[in-house]
C-alpha cells in the first residue's frame, strides 16, 4: 500500500502535535482562523469540503501560510476534491 503523506509531511503532522479539524462557512474567515492557529502552534489544517467555500478557503490558505499543511477532509467521492492543492 502506498504511503498516504510523505516522509516529510508525517514529520510536520508529528511536530505539530495536533491537527484542527475545522468547517468554514465563508471565505473571510480562513486567514483569521490559519492565524489563530498559527500563533497558537497548530501548522495542520483540515478542512472539511461540508461547505460551498472549503475549496476556496483551503487555495486561500495554501497560497497566504505556506508553512501550513492544509488537508481537506469529509472527501466522500473523488469529484470533492477536485480544485485541492495537493503536495506530496
Amino acid at each position: 500500500m502506498k504511503n498516504l503523506f510523505s516522509e516529510s509531511m508525517r514529520q510536520e503532522i508529528a511536530a505539530s502535535r495536533a491537527i484542527a479539524t475545522v468547517t468554514i462557512e465563508n471565505t473571510e474567515s480562513a486567514k483569521p482562523l490559519a492565524e489563530a492557529l498559527l500563533a497558537g502552534g497548530i501548522r495542520c489544517i483540515e478542512i472539511t469540503l461540508r461547505t460551498p467555500a472549503a475549496l476556496e478557503s483551503m487555495q486561500i490558505v495554501a497560497q497566504a501560510f505556506p508553512e501550513m499543511q492544509v488537508m481537506a477532509g469529509t472527501v466522500i467521492a473523488p469529484q470533492n476534491a477536485r480544485g485541492c492543492r495537493a503536495t506530496y
